[in-house]
């Protein structure tokens, strides 16, 4: 009864999470849609901008470095990799095709919005268009994920994963202020995006995993090592 509570509570937990996601996401669309948002986003800019030093801004390119095109695209290949040896073969399939569609919509909303990069100040030019931000939306579902796939994999370390996690989330969303390249709100919203994108990823494979490919390989590999 315990751990149907803790369900329980862990499910009502991400369902109120889920909820709020959605409300920033739509709130935050509207306001940039009508230019309401510029004297929040520059007055956080501009104060990360004073207190940021040059061994700050090398830590963030390190960490920018990490999300997309690049560094996401590395990391997803990699963790597909390690689902598809390890017999998860439809997580590795579904974990892909969510990353992918993570990517696209971040374009495709790009493409609505076609809110222009901050120039507050002197920086390395960064192509495309500012919201939501692509690191912020895919490194928020496609990390998120890993975090979420891996604490479930070893139980024991769970905390340890999910606060190591979620803080490689926030510093790769954070070197994005620090660079300049993105407004505050793009990245709030991001991160709003790819968590309700992590859910759904997750969602679908915990399907998979209970119904479908996932407990029919975990039943094979459970009766080979009996007969082993």
């Amino acid at each position: 009864m315990e751990s149907g509570s803790t369900n329980g509570a862990l499910r009502a937990t991400v369902l109120v999470a889920a909820a709020i996601c959605v409300v920033v996401a739509v709130w935050l669309s509207d306001e940039i849609a009508q230019h309401e948002t510029f004297a929040f986003d520059t007055t956080v800019l501009e104060t990360i901008h004073h207190a940021t030093t040059p061994l700050l801004l090398a830590v963030a390119w390190g960490f920018t470095d990490l999300g997309p095109p690049v560094g996401l695209t590395v990391v997803t290949a990699l963790g597909a990799v390690v689902m598809w040896r390890a017999g998860l073969r439809a997580g590795a399939v579904i974990f892909v095709l969510g990353a992918i569609f993570a990517g696209v919509l971040d374009l495709g909303l790009k493409e609505i919005f076609e809110r222009v990069r901050p120039g507050l100040w002197p920086r390395r030019h960064v192509a495309g268009d500012s919201f939501p931000s692509g690191h912020a939306l895919q490194g928020t579902a496609v990390y998120g994920t890993l975090t979420v796939l891996l604490a479930r994999a070893y139980p024991h370390r769970r905390t340890l994963i999910g606060v190591v996690g979620t803080c490689l989330v926030f510093a790769i969303v954070a070197s994005r202020a620090v660079l300049g390249v993105h407004w505050p709100t793009d990245l709030i919203a991001g991160m709003a995006i790819g968590f309700l994108c992590l859910l759904s990823i997750v969602a679908v494979i915990e399907r998979f995993e209970t119904h479908g490919l996932f407990a029919s390989v975990r039943s094979s590999r459970s009766h080979t090592g009996m007969r082993s």
